[in-house]
């Protein structure tokens, strides 16, 4: 198996199951109500939907690099970076929850498809936008997912206590 498929494989993992850190995307989100998505019991924290919604950005960022599309400069509005749950309602909605659950997913799967697509062959090309590599893109993206995949861990704990 060549580097790319692997790093396709684990981002897969880390989405969908059998990651060696432990419970997917997936698993976390299972059970948890858009209500429960909005809480934030963590003084200064994010909710588990907007840590979500933060994923699925750079998901898609990294996902139009495979396609030639440019990184936008960091740092970049907030806003854009951290979008709040319920972006077309004031008050968000399960099926709010759900579209972007769905939506997450979608974009990891374009992302694992667009490491295929970027092959062995370009990991070591500059990302369009930026000063390194294709693999450090997308090693780093893996990384950056399960790193706020920790912390939506935390939040679930915390509302199960509070």
């Amino acid at each position: 198996m060549n580097i790319s498929s692997r790093l396709a494989e684990q981002l897969h993992d880390a989405i969908e199951g059998n990651g060696f850190h432990g419970q997917s995307l997936r698993e976390l989100l299972d059970g948890v109500s858009a209500q429960q998505g909005m809480m934030k019991p963590l003084p200064g924290g994010h909710s588990i939907w907007e840590t979500l919604l933060h994923i699925h950005v750079w998901l898609d960022l990294c996902a139009d690099a495979c396609d030639g599309k440019p990184i936008p400069k960091w740092p970049f509005a907030k806003e854009k970076d951290w979008p709040a749950p319920g972006r077309t309602n004031s008050t968000p909605s399960a099926a709010d929850w759900q579209r972007d659950i769905d939506a997450t997913f979608a974009s990891a799967e374009r992302l694992r498809q667009g490491f295929l697509k970027v092959g062995d062959g370009k990991l070591e090309s500059t990302v369009p936008g930026r000063d390194y590599d294709f693999f450090l893109l997308l090693n780093g993206e893996i990384q950056h997912t399960i790193w706020h995949m920790g912390q939506i861990l935390v939040v679930k704990r915390a509302l199960v206590t509070t």
